[in-house]
């Protein structure tokens, strides 16, 4: 899991990439996004405008909306 700003950011093994905010009760997810077709077990990287994904294959640069 990543801190960014007021936001949590986390990558699952099954390739979901996760933006959550917390509250009270816990991490409540904002937006999930498929960011790969294989199984990702590397921590994401945030980098300036946006996220680096590693899965089985491939180094992937995701931008920020």
């Amino acid at each position: 899991m990543l801190l960014a700003g007021e936001f949590v950011v986390s990558l699952t093994d099954d390739a979901s990439l996760v933006v959550s905010k917390a509250s009270a009760t816990g991490l409540q997810p904002v937006r999930t996004y498929k960011a790969a077709d294989s199984p990702t077990w590397a921590h994401p990287v945030l980098v300036g405008g946006g996220v680096i994904v590693k899965d089985a294959t491939m180094l992937t640069l995701w931008g920020w909306e």
